[in-house]
């Protein structure tokens, strides 16, 4: 089996989003990319941290530039397994 496009699980903290995108990746052998692990990252913050510091508005945007990152790459790059938080997604 591959994958020709990206793949996003979305859903609620605690859902499984990254265990099952884990485990999915490595079935189709492509990447797998947490956004909550990489806001974490690039903040140098766990998510709890951010909430308790910036709030939930700074987490919102940090997923959703994150996200914009993530649709911008290449093509040959896209195909790859994407655990999206649910709040970021539902959020104005």
């Amino acid at each position: 089996m591959s994958l020709n496009k990206t793949v996003v699980l979305v859903g609620m903290m605690g859902s499984g989003k990254t265990a099952v995108g884990k485990a999915l990746a490595a079935e189709l052998h492509v990447a797998f990319k947490d956004s909550d692990q990489e806001i974490s990252l690039a903040a140098n913050r766990s998510i709890a941290e951010i909430f308790e510091r910036d709030g939930e508005p700074f987490f919102v945007r940090s997923n959703r530039k994150c996200w914009s990152g993530c649709c911008k790459a290449r093509p040959a790059s896209c195909r790859r397994v994407v655990a999206h938080s649910c709040l970021a997604t539902i959020a104005r």
